[in-house]
């Protein structure tokens, strides 16, 4: 079983490498997640994931090519051989993207949301999943439970040698 998954993968790599076995994708958003996707897929190409292009309300001459504004992608998609979309508009646009996904419903195709969290200028935050639900932690603090307790432990112990070690001092100045 082992090795026919090793087999498998290594057929799959090769295939992949040759151009072959390929989703399609095309990014809706211009902010810098798009060069980091890029970057991240270009590094993974046993993924078997290639970007056609962006969409953006305007060309920021990114290493991408350039496909045209965001109200065409549903056109593009309906023309071209298109598996998936992946949103990486920022947060602040929900409304752009709320109408995009909308409009994407009457085309067969995988509509992804890569949130671009920078945009928001979040503290401590993290993504999480719960059952398969993502969940942004928009600030989490440092102190959980075992930490806390920990730091207790911590804040006792410390204070509990400093008043050891400054008692013949206070004993003397009495």
């Amino acid at each position: 079983m082992i090795f026919s998954r090793i087999t498998l993968r290594m057929v799959l790599h090769s295939i992949r490498n040759r151009g072959l076995n390929q989703r399609h994708i095309v990014l809706v958003g211009g902010s810098p997640l798009n060069q980091q996707v890029t970057k991240k897929l270009e590094s993974s190409s046993w993924m078997g994931l290639k970007i056609a292009g962006y969409f953006y309300h305007n060309n920021e001459n990114q290493d991408l090519e350039y496909l045209g504004d965001i109200d065409t992608v549903v056109q593009y998609v309906e023309q071209h051989d298109i598996d998936q979309v992946w949103i990486t508009l920022p947060l602040t646009q929900m409304d752009k993207i709320e109408r995009l996904s909308r409009q994407l419903h009457s085309v067969t195709v995988d509509v992804m949301l890569i949130p671009d969290i920078a945009s928001l200028r979040l503290l401590n935050y993290s993504i999480s999943h719960l059952d398969g639900l993502a969940i942004i932690n928009m600030s989490i603090s440092p102190m959980s439970s075992a930490n806390a307790t920990i730091k207790w432990l911590e804040d006792k112990f410390l204070a509990s040698l400093i008043l050891l070690l400054i008692s013949p001092i206070s004993l003397a100045l009495r």
